[in-house]
Order: structure tokens, then C-alpha cells, then sequence
């Protein structure tokens, strides 16, 4: 990724967000040492301690969700032993932030909270309006431009970014950057399958689907066999192997989870499904990332001279 133009490389750390202890330490410090461009993590960042024990595996920033809105005392304290460090994501519906992966509500809105996270040392802002994502409608124009111009810290925006006209046009808008990741999917550094590939690449809008995952939350996934054979109650799991995910019980479990993205991962749909950004039916061809890297830029620099 980085040969090919990346600047940035995003992780997600999956075990720490579910289990709150993450195994995968070296494995992120083997990577940061394999990179001159900086590395940037989330997920399970609730102390201190973790925050160090990445930050020292060579992570240059991380993203806090819950916590930054859960245990401000705890957010701020975290800001201050890691300044310029941490940033926050925010995820917006009908102007209300959630938390703990959609499903948390809070009675707080954008305006509550980021003169608050601002004080504290927040870094910077990523900003994900839920409704809209959801829905294929692409960012909340009318939110994030208010957000970027009575935020004093950079803020990202994420969610239904597809082309270097969008980055374009975001920042114009006061964004300082944006988040996409359903374009680098049907690349040719992607280790899905072509299978997977090109369920994104045949797929159209109205396949992309908010679905329930085993544990209650919320994801995006392109409609297909599997989901219908889920909804129908086939997909059922009869015991559990791999005790994945603790708040996962399988006796009420609609499917198993682990089963469904490594078998969607080697191609086979039938026993799968691929999970999706809200503009995935954009895709038209497997590329490399370099190649997507230069359309983006081609495309950016259109448009800026455009809106010049």
C-alpha cells in the first residue's frame, strides 16, 4: 500500500473493540516497523495504559469513540498524556451522537460535545453522519460544513466518499480530510477474494442493506443468498466453535458471524456476505491502489481548479 501512494495506513483493532484486551500488539508494532508512513489505530482504547502500549508499539495517533463521550474525565486525561495524539469519532443520526458502534444513544448533539473535546486536547475530529451513510445519501452537507467552521480542531469527514470531486468539494466546504474505504476493496492488494470483488462491482444501489449483526449492531452489507437464508431462519448456528466474540451467544444467534466473513472472504457467498461502504456499487473493475490513488488525485485536481 505504501509502494502504491498511500500516506496514511488506518487500522482497527477488532479485538480490542469487542473484548476490551487486544493479542495483536506485536503484529501492529511489526507493521509500523515495516512503514515510513504513519499509522493510525482504533478501537478497544479505554485507558491510559493501552493507549501507551500502542502508541510505543510505534501507532504515530489513535481514534476514541465511547470513551471521549462516556468518561470525559477519563478522555481528557488521556489527551493530556498523549497531546496532539487523539482523535475522535464522532457518528451522528437526526442530530443526535451514538455510541458503541451506532447502538448507544445519547442526548447530546455535535454542539454539546466539541467545544468540550476541544478543551480536552482532542487532535482532531472524524465526523460520520449515520442517517445519511445508511441511506446512501452521502455526507450531511448542511452538518459538516457547520461542524468545520465552529470546530477548532481539523475535522475529518467520512461516510459516501467516492470520488477526488468529493474530496474536492469537502474541502471546500471546511473539511481538513476525508475517510473512504469501500474503493480500496476491489483492488488488486486486497486480499478478498475475486468472488467478493465482484459481488461489489456487479452489485447496484439498492443492494446495499443495513443489516443486524449477531451481537445487535448495526452494519452495511451488499443483499444476496446468505442474507436472504438469514432472514428465512437457515442460517441458524447449532453450536459454536470459536467463542469469538464474549456478548455473542449462539442459542440466539441469526447466524454465525466468523463462519460468514471468512467464507465470504475465500468466495464462497452462498455461506457468506460482503460487508460494505454505502457508495460499494460505485465499483466497475479490480485495479491496483496506485491506480485509484492517481484517479483520486486526477480528479481532485480537476476540481479544484474548477471550483478556482
Amino acid at each position: 500500500w505504501q509502494e502504491q501512494g498511500a500516506k496514511f495506513l488506518h487500522l482497527v483493532d477488532l479485538d480490542g473493540a469487542f473484548e476490551g484486551v487486544s493479542p495483536n500488539t506485536d503484529l501492529v508494532r511489526r507493521i509500523c516497523e515495516a512503514l515510513s508512513i504513519p499509522v493510525q489505530l482504533g478501537g478497544g482504547i479505554r485507558d491510559e495504559e493501552t493507549a501507551h502500549r500502542w502508541l510505543d508499539a510505534g501507532v504515530a495517533r489513535l481514534i476514541i469513540g465511547t470513551l471521549a463521550l462516556e468518561d470525559p474525565a477519563r478522555f481528557a486525561a488521556l489527551c493530556h498524556a498523549c497531546p496532539g495524539r487523539i482523535g475522535v469519532s464522532l457518528d451522528a443520526e437526526n442530530g443526535r451522537l451514538k455510541t458503541r458502534g451506532w447502538v448507544g444513544d445519547t442526548p447530546y448533539t455535535v454542539d454539546d460535545v466539541v467545544p468540550r473535546l476541544a478543551e480536552d486536547g482532542a487532535a482532531f475530529l472524524v465526523y460520520t453522519d449515520i442517517e445519511r451513510d445508511g441511506m446512501q445519501t452521502g455526507v450531511n452537507v448542511p452538518a459538516l460544513t457547520h461542524l468545520a467552521r465552529t470546530s477548532k480542531v481539523p475535522v475529518i469527514a467520512a461516510g459516501g466518499i467516492s470520488t477526488g470531486e468529493d474530496i474536492a468539494h469537502f474541502m471546500e466546504l471546511g473539511a481538513s480530510g476525508v475517510q473512504m474505504g469501500s474503493i480500496f476493496v476491489t483492488t488488486q492488494e486486497c486480499d478478498a477474494s475475486e468472488t467478493f470483488k465482484e459481488v461489489y462491482i456487479h452489485s447496484k444501489s439498492e443492494d446495499v442493506l443495513i443489516i443486524e449483526s449477531p451481537v445487535g449492531m448495526p452494519g452495511r452489507a451488499i443483499d444476496g443468498e446468505f442474507i436472504h437464508n438469514v432472514n428465512s431462519g437457515l442460517e441458524r448456528p447449532k453450536s459454536c466453535s470459536f467463542h469469538c466474540i464474549k456478548t455473542c451467544d449462539y442459542t440466539k444467534s441469526p447466524y454465525c458471524i466468523i463462519k460468514a466473513l471468512y467464507n465470504a472472504a475465500k468466495g464462497n457467498m452462498k455461506k457468506g456476505y460482503a460487508f460494505a461502504g454505502s457508495n460499494a456499487f460505485l465499483a466497475e473493475k479490480i485495479s491496483s491502489v496506485k491506480e485509484v490513488m492517481s484517479t483520486l488525485e486526477r480528479e481532485f485536481f480537476l476540481a479544484t481548479h474548477k471550483l478556482a
